[in-house]
């Protein structure tokens, strides 16, 4: 009790943790550290590099800790630091570069790098990395290298489908979300007018991947993760905005998608951001899309509005 007269030293706990949204946890303790005493986080921390739930190591990099150093005057903390996913930039090999990377197993580019891709009547639009190594290949033989979806809308609106028709409990398949993505016109409008205006290169190296979507069947039942194979395809709710009251399996592509700022497309030159389709029902009459301000909006499926193209390779 008379410490502070003796000169006993004060002696306090040093921590090094993860923030709850990294996962958290303590990494690293160390006791009986005297008052006064500096700590570089760096030179000190012995432990693993800490990585994150977030996601990869390679999309969120450890970058240290906050702060770098502490004079201990107390019990003191340190808290793991991580990169941001990715920084957006335009990938300058050209496609035939590219592909001979991807066929030669070379992981040379990240999630957020995009490359200009010419589609014609459609525009020139920057295709960007949003996923890698996450869409199984139908095949079964493993996955695709990265998943590629436009950071640009297409020119062209399209209707999901024709209104639904039929009667309560024996809906028409192929009308409103009656039988889902693998029977919506426009799956079958991507295979047989967009994916021709890919340029053969590219338009021959996408591969066939199992993807995911939430339907609703002939008695308006709603059934989520029905699998398809496909080539070329638009996302799914999940994709864009996680979660699973929608589909429960798949990829999540929140290195790009991280919020509605970031969810927010618009057409090749257009000053402003439109509506676009996800294939993913909502209701018997409606598939989901994401609005003008990047939130969850669901619309008819007979109405047009614009897409962006995904594709896998």
């Amino acid at each position: 009790m008379y410490a502070c007269f003796t000169g006993t030293l004060r002696k306090y706990t040093v921590t090094f943790v993860k923030a709850s949204a990294d996962g958290g946890g303590t990494l690293q303790t160390i006791n009986n550290v005297n008052y006064g005493t500096t700590i570089t986080a760096a030179s000190s921390y012995t432990g693993a590099t800490p990585t994150t739930t977030k996601g990869s190591a390679t999309d969120y990099p450890f970058e240290g800790w906050e702060p770098a150093s502490a004079t201990v005057q107390g019990n003191t903390t340190f808290t793991a630091k991580f990169g941001a996913p990715f920084e957006a930039a335009e990938i300058t090999d050209s496609w035939d570069i590219i592909l001979a990377n991807i066929a030669n197993g070379v992981d040379a580019y990240n999630v957020g790098d995009y490359k200009p891709l010419d589609l014609g009547t459609e525009g020139v639009v920057n295709m960007q990395i949003v996923g890698k190594n996450t869409s199984p290949l139908a095949s079964g033989s493993g996955t695709a290298t990265y998943d590629w979806l436009s950071m640009e809308l297409l020119a062209t609106n399209h209707r999901m489908n024709r209104s639904r028709s039929g009667s309560s409990g024996n809906y028409t398949e192929g009308t409103g979300t009656i039988g889902g993505w693998e029977k919506c016109e426009m799956r079958s409008y991507l295979k047989e007018t967009i994916k021709p205006l890919i340029p053969a290169t590219v338009r021959n190296a996408i591969k066939e991947v199992t993807k995911y979507s939430k339907i609703f069947d002939t008695t308006g039942t709603a059934v989520n993760d029905v699998s398809s194979t496909e080539d070329v395809w638009i996302p799914s709710m999940r994709e864009i905005f996680g979660g699973t009251s929608y589909e429960t399996q798949g990829p999540v592509y929140d290195g790009v998608f991280t919020d509605a700022a970031s969810r927010i497309k618009s057409k090749v030159g257009a000053s402003s951001a439109s509506f676009w389709w996800c294939r993913s029902a909502s209701a018997s009459i409606n598939f989901i899309g994401v609005g003008s301000s990047g939130d969850s909006n669901s619309f008819g499926a007979h109405n047009s509005y614009p897409l962006a193209l995904g594709f896998s390779i």
